[in-house]
Formats: C-alpha cells, structure tokens, sequence
C-alpha cells in the first residue's frame, strides 16, 4: 500500500496523538508498505527527512497561528504524494479539511481520526474570544459534514459525540496502542524524591503533561489546596512542560496566588525513557482533565501498577484500572475529597486493562485494506489495470 497521512503535527512534536500516528506510520513501514507523512515544520527540524523508513515532509508556516495556515496552504503542497496514494489518513482538526479535499479531488479513500468532539467546548476556554469559540465550533462542524471513507475514534465515548454531531457517521473505535514504559534501574524512587523536595512521610502527587487548558490542571491545584487542610502531608509535583507558555505561566501564577509554592514543585518534562521511573516514584498520578480523547497519561500509569486519581471526564473510565478513585470533572471540592481519600488509601480496584500496539496496528491494516478495495477504479487505473492490495 501507498499510505500518506496528512497531521498538522508529528515528529518531534510531544503529544498523545503524535504517538499514535508515529507508531502507526513507523509499523506500516516494517510491513512493507510506502508512508508519506505531510505536516507542519516546527523550528530546528528538517524540510524534508526519513525516519525509520518514513518520509517526512514538513510545509514551513507562518509559527504564529501555525496551525491555521496549515490548514490553508496544505492543499497546494500535498496533492503530488496523495496523487499516487492508495489511502489518505488525517485527524481532527486542521489537517483534516486539507487532507480530505486533496484526496477527494483524486478519488482517493480519506480515514479520518476524530480525537475529541469539541463542538461545545470551544465556548469554554477561559482565553478564547465568543467570535472565535463560534468559529472553531462552526469549522469542526464543517468537517463533520464530510464524507469519508472511514472514520475512527479512539474510544466510545468519542463514537457516541461523533454519532451525535453527525448522525449519518458510524464511527469504528480503535483503542490506541500503550506500551508499558521501562523503569530505568539506574535512577532510584528516593533520588526523584530528593529533586522533588518531598520528605519520606509526604504523601506525593503527580501530574505530567502539557498545560492544556482541558487537562484541568487549576481544578487539581485548587483540590490539593483544599484537600491539605485536612491532611498537610500532601505534596504535590508537576511535571510541566512548558507549551503552551501562556498556560504555563497561569499555573505558576495561581499557585503564587494560593501560596503554595512550599507545597507545590513544578519540574520540567523528563525524557521519555524516564518517564517510568518517576511515575512509580510518585505515590499516585492525578488525571483531573475536563475532556480526553484517550488518555494516555492515566492508561500509562494504570499499566504501570500506579494508582489514579482522575476525572470522570469523557473517555477516562474506559481506560483506568487497577487503584482508581474517581470525582467529577471540574468540581474542586469532589477532587479535593479523591486526594483525601487516595491519600487515606481508599480506592476502587478495577480489572486490568491493556491496550496492545499489535492491535491497534492490525485494525489499521485491516482499515486501510477494507477502504481500498471499495474504492472506485478511476479511468487511468483501468486503462493500465492497476490495482491497490495489501502487499
């Protein structure tokens, strides 16, 4: 097969989704098929490489607004490889309206991954003018008015928002593949303790990710400082990284506002071969986001034997397991009461669940297989008898 998949973001970019589609992309290769990866340039990267059998091409934009002139100029850049593809595969947002109109102009099969709905979220975040909330809500309806050949969710309770923003859709879950990441033997639980400022009998929390506005992180901030009242050996660690700095700087500025900066340490994203060790070193991983597509961060610690406290947001039940206690997305005092009660040891046991990678990849395969041998024989095609199997 000729894949090409057109992302607004990949490689280096940081994120659950770029995961995703890198490991995708990447296992496509080793199965013998040809991948073409279309995407934004961030700074420091090249316009043109190949990383583990996959051609990377990156379109340089403007970086203010980065995203949105990708939307746009995409088309003019992309359609020689999607020309020639056997099947086109974007994902929600900016890259899909590019990615299935290049496509369609060729007749060829678009897969379009939806992360999250967010129709009726843009109105909330707190930075984001009406006009502008209006705007992206209008545009995501847009693409969901798009005919594609497949569209694939990460969970269900994505498939059941995609089915209510377009009824006629009939989204196929396919549950993102989690590895269970390494601890490295080399760094011990006492010395990421130690960096962290924490004494032997604090109870620790643990965030890491990105500031986005929908992880939550201000309703775990002001939870724990209620929930220390009640227990002040709490402690709480953020593993931040910094993008995007505006959100960055309001999580530091929040917590000089509640005085916590005795109880609260922010520390910078370690490398992702780390990143194990210092989940375990923690005594629970705290997931408080408003919306989650998958939710990685709680899949990863789960799989990893570390307790969750986490929101009941979107589709993080489906993902949790083993030590859980859940409270109500964006309610403070609820997220206090699971730090308290995390903290006093009680929880709910979930059965463990996996995500397997050689699943993910498999429906894929099967995806992409299924889509091309639906697809019309275009003039061309017939005359030279050309014809897109699996290899």
């Amino acid at each position: 097969m000729k894949i090409v998949y057109v992302l607004e973001y990949y490689y280096p970019h940081v994120g659950g989704v770029e995961t995703l589609f890198q490991t995708v992309a990447e296992a496509m290769v080793k199965l013998g098929h040809s991948v073409v990866v279309y995407t934004s340039r961030l700074p420091n990267t090249l316009r043109n490489e190949t990383r583990s059998g996959v051609r990377i091409i990156r379109l340089s934009v403007p970086p203010i607004g980065q995203r949105y002139f990708f939307t746009f100029f995409a088309p003019l850049f992309i359609w020689p490889a999607i020309r020639k593809a056997d099947v086109v595969h974007t994902t929600t947002y900016n890259a899909a309206w590019p990615g299935w109109l290049v496509a369609t102009v060729f007749r060829r099969p678009v897969v379009l991954s939806i992360q999250e709905v967010w129709i009726d979220l843009w109105r909330m975040l707190p930075s984001m003018p009406w006009w502008s909330a209006w705007l992206h809500g209008l545009y995501e309806r847009f693409i969901y008015s798009l005919p594609y050949a497949r569209v694939v969710v990460g969970s269900q309770h994505t498939a059941e928002a995609v089915k209510r923003a377009n009824p006629k859709y009939h989204p196929e879950v396919v549950y993102h593949g989690v590895a269970i990441p390494a601890a490295d033997p080399t760094i011990t639980r006492e010395t990421i303790r130690r960096e962290w400022r924490t004494e032997t009998t604090d109870f620790v929390l643990l965030y890491f990710g990105r500031p986005g506005w929908a992880k939550g992180i201000e309703i775990a901030v002001q939870g724990f400082a209620l929930a220390i009242r009640e227990r002040p050996n709490l402690k709480f660690v953020l593993q931040l990284s910094k993008n995007p700095l505006d959100r960055y700087q309001q999580i530091i500025h929040l917590l000089q506002e509640l005085h916590l900066q005795e109880q609260v340490t922010i520390v910078p994203s370690c490398p992702r071969d780390q990143l194990a060790s210092h989940i375990l070193a923690a005594d629970t991983v705290i997931v408080p986001s408003l919306s989650e597509g998958f939710g990685f961060s709680a899949a990863e610690a789960c799989l990893l034997g570390q307790s969750v406290v986490v929101s009941q947001a979107a589709s993080l039940p489906e993902v949790v397991s083993g030590r859980v206690v859940f409270f109500s997305p964006g309610d403070i005092r609820a997220c206090a009461q699971a730090i308290i009660a995390a903290s006093q040891g009680q929880w709910l046991h979930l059965p463990r669940k996996t995500f397997p990678w050689e699943n993910t990849i498999a429906n894929f395969v099967r995806i992409y297989s299924e889509v091309i041998d639906r697809r019309p024989v275009t003039t061309m095609e017939a005359n030279t008898g050309t014809t897109h199997r699996l290899k």
